[in-house]
């Protein structure tokens, strides 16, 4: 797999160069790493995975009709990686179709909201191999279909691997979309206002066909001059009633260095937010831009589940190439 992987990453870099001057490529780092916490540990990962692999490295190339990219996870103890995503893309009959296979992970029919960049609903491919066809017949219209192929799973079983997107982007306005999975018989809908200038707004609902779990999210954000504001509000009705909250406020000092905070409150578990979790969270940091990149230095304090106070000192980077 691994000489698999190095040969075509050459074959389609090289082709790139040999016969594209203008491609774009890239490749990033990032990824999550906590300095101490309260227990006296430090350790590379997210505080939602203590210490699990999800620092990332990125490669992308891209031209207007086809492009490239992968992604490997990688943390202390493994540092040659694991690969997370790998695909290929192709548009044809000038952009209408697009064909993406591989281990695909995407949220293209599923927008994310502005603090945590998360959604209600799970990814239509979330790294699993397979393949999207997403169809534009006209100007702001996409439709999508695809087929998730997993390893190992029987032959009758791969007609319950099929998805389903659609998107209608109203320029200036709004934009509506849908999504429909038969892996996790999960149903959404979201809805994107972008006519108020300045003020975003994205309400997003989930349901469960099978569960009859229902999830639903609210999320904005506003700035003005050097000053900049999100909001993120998710309930989940479940077996109980859930509910979280995160506000972020930041202040730009300069085009290098942003100071802020996190606020949040979630009544249980912790898969609302990624580094406050259950109860009343505070999270103030700072935020350096360095080059493509960025370094963002912070201190995260809980109440915990059950109401105790936890701390830890993250630190979030990027270096982008």
């Amino acid at each position: 797999m691994k000489k698999a992987l190095v040969v075509l990453l050459a074959l389609v870099l090289g082709a790139g160069l040999l016969f594209a001057a203008d491609a774009k490529w890239g490749a990033w780092i990032e990824g999550d790493v906590v300095l101490y916490d309260d227990a006296g540990n430090a350790y590379m990962g997210p505080s939602w995975i203590s210490g699990g692999p999800y620092n990332t490295l990125s490669l992308t190339y891209a031209e207007d009709n086809y492009g490239f990219a992968m992604t490997s996870e990688f943390d202390a103890d493994a540092w040659g990686g694991a690969l997370r995503d790998i695909t290929g893309w192709y548009k044809l009959f000038n952009g209408m179709l697009k064909v993406t296979a591989g281990k695909i992970r995407t949220r293209a029919y599923e927008p994310t909201s502005n603090v945590e960049g998360t959604a209600v609903v799970t990814r239509l491919f979330n790294a699993q191999w397979g393949a999207l066809l997403q169809f534009e017949p006209v100007k702001g219209l996409s439709v999508g279909v695809g087929a998730q192929y997993p390893v190992g799973a029987a032959a009758q079983d791969y007609a319950n691997k099929i998805v389903f997107g659609a998107s209608y982007d109203i320029e200036n306005i709004a934009k509506v979309s849908a999504t429909y999975s038969l892996v996790t018989d999960q149903l959404s809908a979201s809805v994107e206002v972008k006519a108020i200038k300045g003020l975003p707004i994205l309400a997003q609902f989930m349901y469960n066909t099978t569960s009859s779990d229902i999830k639903g999210m609210l999320s904005t954000s506003y700035s003005m001059d050097k000053l900049s504001l999100a909001l993120d509000a998710i309930i989940v009705s479940s077996a109980a009633f859930d509910y979280g909250v995160e506000a972020n406020v930041g202040y730009a000092l300069s085009d290098v260095y942003k100071v802020g905070a996190n606020l949040s409150y979630a009544s249980s578990g912790g898969a609302f937010f990624t580094d406050l979790g259950t109860g009343f969270g505070v999270y103030p940091w700072v935020n350096v831009t360095v080059g493509g990149g960025s370094l963002n230095l912070g201190f995260a304090l809980s109440t915990g589940d059950p109401a105790a106070l936890t701390w830890k000192i993250p630190l979030k980077y990027v270096i982008a190439f």
